[in-house]
């Protein structure tokens, strides 16, 4: 697990959070959605 509760990112300038895991689930969201609507 690459996340927790942010306590040491909240109210710093953007930009230091890693966005990664983001992408990696928005794709897997996708994946998942059009497995679901092939069925």
């Amino acid at each position: 697990v690459d996340h927790g509760t942010a306590y040491g990112k909240a109210g710093k300038k953007e930009g230091t959070a890693n966005p990664q895991s983001l992408k990696e689930a928005i794709g897997y969201a996708v994946q998942m959605a059009e497995a679901r609507k092939n069925q």
